[in-house]
């Protein structure tokens, strides 16, 4: 593949805050763009099977921390991850996946459409060479990346035995802070929530309170999710594809805000684009 890059320990592209870590990888293959490995970003991460509740809190701290300037990791798996990997690309902001096998695999396999979307607005990367299988023994260097490239570390929920405490771990050795989310006791999918309040990780209830402990201000006011779809799909017809020009003129909207409409109704799987920059209903 033409657009994979491969880049060292000791390019400039190489992220700064994971060469610094415990035995970071010799070298990183990409997709996307590499610039973003040294912007600053927040980890969302946590379970593959969420409460409504949990998906809501993900896709919306992800939404206000990419409008505010950060790059949005996590590491496109099932659930919380995908779900903050579309919040940040509905904001129109950078979101970088880490994977657990090779960039040229897509896995889950459903997520192919996502991966895509990453690739063109933001950056894939993986640990590991060119057709290397999703395999259990592999996410744990893929989960110390997640943590090692980003500024703090968001658990939106997790249960009693998850793979999001090896991220938890990975960032305390990498002196990187972790915030949890409250949830409802009776929340199974966050009784891994209640297990790192009690050890003492951070609570965030806003995107505020990782700039309190990260010494940040931001002068910008909460930012809502858009809550227009259904009205924006009225315009759309399964068979008979409409142009950009056309939408912009109905929405009364430039091209820029046009594009991020676009974007957030084909990530809500709502939409398809069809080759020469039209749209059709899904």
């Amino acid at each position: 593949m033409d657009n994979i890059i491969t880049i060292s320990i000791n390019d400039k592209n190489y992220p700064k805050s994971l060469k610094a870590s415990a035995n970071p990888p010799k070298e990183l293959y990409a997709i996307g763009d590499v610039s973003l490995l040294n912007q600053p970003a927040i980890a969302i991460i946590g379970t593959r099977r969420p409460s409504i509740y949990g998906a809501k809190q993900a896709e919306k701290f992800a939404y206000e921390l990419a409008k505010s300037g950060f790059v949005i990791v996590s590491g496109m798996a099932r659930g919380i991850d995908s779900v903050a990997h579309k919040g940040a690309l509905t904001a129109n902001g950078k979101t970088i996946a880490v994977l657990g096998c090779g960039v040229d695999i897509c896995y889950p396999p459903e997520h192919s459409q996502l991966k895509s979307l990453i690739e063109k607005n933001g950056l894939v990367i993986s640990p590991f060479p060119l057709g290397t299988a999703p395999l259990p023994g592999q996410f744990p260097s893929r989960n110390s990346i997640v943590s090692g490239i980003s500024k703090g570390v968001l658990v939106i929920e997790c249960a009693e035995k998850s793979g999001t405490f090896s991220t938890v771990a990975a960032a305390k050795k990498q002196n990187v802070p972790v915030w949890t989310i409250p949830t409802n006791l009776d929340n199974i999918s966050g009784k891994g929530n209640i297990i790192l309040i009690k050890k003492g990780v951070n609570i965030a209830t806003s995107p505020k309170d990782i700039f309190d402990i990260l010494g940040m201000k931001t002068s910008k006011e909460s930012i809502q999710l858009p809550s227009d779809i259904c009205q924006l799909t009225s315009d759309f017809h399964p068979s008979q594809p409409i142009t950009i020009e056309t939408l912009m003129s109905k929405w009364n909207l430039n091209i820029a805000e046009t594009n991020n409409k676009l974007l957030e109704l084909e990530l809500e799987g709502k939409i398809k684009s069809l080759p020469n920059k039209t749209y059709i209903l899904a």
